[in-house]
């Protein structure tokens, strides 16, 4: 039975989503700038009299100085965050701009995104040959204040192929002998506009009463922190 807005009720897609976890900003740069500076002068003061030691301390002094900038550089990458919120039809105010049918539901609870680029074709399953093909709606920048949004998914398998209707991709994956199938989609943030390093990996599994889809992971493309395809 779909809500107002065209959606499962939240009971039926909101299960199993991750909050995103806070933390405390520039903190970690902080402190080791701050252990940078009190070796240096744990330096200057033994250098006096123990060469050796004051060697040692200008020594850590240097390491903890370049740390603290890597660090600082790695908290000023702006950090968007996309987590799926469900599985359902997209509103009525999204469905002639985006497709009819229903799809992933997400939304971006970090700073903004960009090049928001949907799941690869997806196997499933054991038994047949069913994909889940996912359109892309273009969503070249998303913000928290932009609400959900959706990757409208159709089904194809042997049979030809139909729209991701939730009862029946529950049936199909119950079919398929899949017990749940795992999807993930990738974006980038303002400091790289053009460079997809992050992605958001979820889980679609059949409930008792629909679908139920939660978060697995959102991961940073560690190699491209100073570089990456533009």
């Amino acid at each position: 039975m779909k809500g107002d807005a065209g959606r499962l009720p939240e009971s039926d897609y909101t299960a199993g989503v991750c909050p995103r976890a806070t933390r405390m900003k520039h903190f970690i740069p902080v402190l080791l700038a701050t252990m940078a500076i009190i070796a240096g002068i744990a330096g200057s003061v033994s250098k006096a009299d123990h060469w050796g030691a004051a060697i040692f301390f200008y020594s850590v002094c240097g390491v903890l100085g370049l740390s603290a900038l890597v660090a600082g550089y790695i908290e000023s990458i702006p950090k968007p965050h996309i987590v799926p919120v469900g599985y359902g039809a997209v509103g009525e105010a999204y469905s002639k701009l985006l497709a009819a049918g229903a799809g992933l539901l997400f939304e971006n609870d970090g700073e903004p995104a960009y090049r928001v680029t949907p799941p690869n074709p997806t196997r499933f399953g054991t038994i047949g040959d069913p994909t889940l093909v996912f359109d892309d709606p273009g969503i070249a920048r998303l913000t928290k204040e932009d609400g959900r949004r959706c990757f409208p998914v159709t089904i194809k398998d042997s049979f030809g192929e139909r729209t991701g209707d939730p009862a029946d991709l529950r049936q199909q994956i119950g079919l398929s002998g899949a017990k749940f199938v795992l999807v993930s989609f990738q974006y980038a943030d303002s400091k790289k506009p053009r460079s997809l390093r992050y992605r958001t990996i979820c889980k679609i599994e059949p409930h008792a009463t629909g679908l139920k889809v939660s978060l697995v992971d959102c991961k940073f493309d560690w190699l491209r922190l100073f570089w990456g395809r533009e």
